[in-house]
């Protein structure tokens, strides 16, 4: 076993005798288990939540309308054009 930052590097035979706690393991922790065969990285054990996480991150890249709408709203933020928060909060009458 070997840790690299917050990955494990794992043995296919190893993964195989401690599935169950490399579960419990990658479910709490936020922790990337990396399995090899053979010495050479094949796959990672993630948590559900990591993997939704991620899908969510790729579905949100590639909707064009979004990120255009986030690379304007950076644009915006470096060229000044913001409303405090204040203001924001009296508009909507909260």
């Amino acid at each position: 076993m070997y840790n690299v930052g917050m990955n494990t590097i794992l043995s296919i035979t190893d993964v195989r005798n401690d599935l169950p706690k490399l579960v419990d393991r990658v479910s709490k922790l936020t922790q990337t288990v990396l399995i090899t065969v053979q010495g050479k990285v094949k796959a990672a054990l993630i948590s559900a939540e990591e993997l939704e996480n991620m899908q969510d991150t790729i579905d949100l890249l590639s909707d064009k309308k979004a990120m255009a709408s986030i690379r304007q709203g950076i644009k915006d933020v470096q060229e000044g054009r913001t409303v405090p928060l204040d203001d924001v909060i009296k508009r909507l009458g909260m």
